[in-house]
């Protein structure tokens, strides 16, 4: 099955070559191509881990956090001839 899906990708990416290639627009042709290349990417296969190790898949998730800091001098900022 992942041949066809394989072959049918390449396919689509021969196709896109040609169809830029015809009429100079290259905008959706290489959209598409970036696109084929993705899904066969996935269809690799990865590295297996043997049997025998147990690894953990723990997930981590980052919060964006919001710091403020308020530092203030002891002079006046505030003041009528413009500031500071």
């Amino acid at each position: 099955m992942k041949k066809v899906f394989r072959l049918l990708l390449l396919l689509m990416v021969v196709f896109a070559l040609y169809a830029g290639f015809s009429s100079q627009e290259w905008s959706y042709s290489i959209g598409i191509i970036a696109f084929c290349s993705l899904c066969f990417l996935s269809t690799l296969n990865g590295k297996r881990s043997s049997g025998s190790i147990r690894t953990s898949k723990s997930s981590s998730t980052v919060v964006g956090a919001s710091v403020t800091s308020n530092t203030s001098s002891g002079s006046d900022c505030g003041s009528s001839d413009g500031g500071c």
